[in-house]
């Protein structure tokens, strides 16, 4: 999350800088560097949102879904249906 903060600050000085009043150079400089952290950033975040992914789609995969399938849900309830339908009669 940290990460995350650092990039929308880095975002507000691109907006900032322009407003500043700050020399030509220095704002050629400001906006290279803070290009290049934001760009490093970016890459850190999505390594970050893809090992994140990765471990909660094998944990996905390590637990059995042991619940019925919904046809069979459909098959139990149509015999208890019919069930019922024929003990009334």
């Amino acid at each position: 999350m940290k990460k995350l903060t650092i990039l929308i600050w880095l975002g507000i000085f691109v907006v900032l800088i322009p407003l500043l009043g700050v020399y030509s150079e220095w704002k050629t400089i400001a906006f290279v560097v803070i290009g290049a952290l934001i760009v490093i950033l970016s890459f850190s975040l999505k390594n970050d949102f893809e090992e994140f992914y990765e471990v909660e789609n094998s944990q996905d995969t390590d637990t059995k879904d042991t619940s019925p399938e919904p046809e069979e849900e459909y098959e139990e309830e149509k015999t208890h249906l019919s069930d019922d339908t024929s003990s009334s009669l």
